[in-house]
């Protein structure tokens, strides 16, 4: 589990540092932004389907989720598969 490959020029271990659990797939957290945003957008808009609250206020929500989501990708450090 612990084999060397090499990731973006560096050689490093699969389940430490950038990668984990020997699969060979990065799980930093900055590459599941998109995903999160996406379901909390949908989220959003579900909430207004079932008159949890308006339209009016999924309106504001949805672009601070997304203002969020892009200051986060834009402050976290790249990890060294990137």
């Amino acid at each position: 589990m612990n084999e060397e490959v090499k990731v973006g020029g560096e050689v490093g271990k699969t389940c430490e540092g950038a990668h984990c659990g020997g699969c060979k797939k990065c799980c930093c957290p900055h590459h599941r932004v998109i995903s999160i945003v996406a379901i909390l957008i949908a989220l959003d808009f579900l909430l207004v389907a079932f008159k949890v609250y308006s339209i009016d206020t999924a309106q504001i929500i949805w672009p601070i989720i997304v203002i969020v989501a892009v200051i986060f990708k834009m402050i976290t450090r790249r990890c060294k598969c990137c």
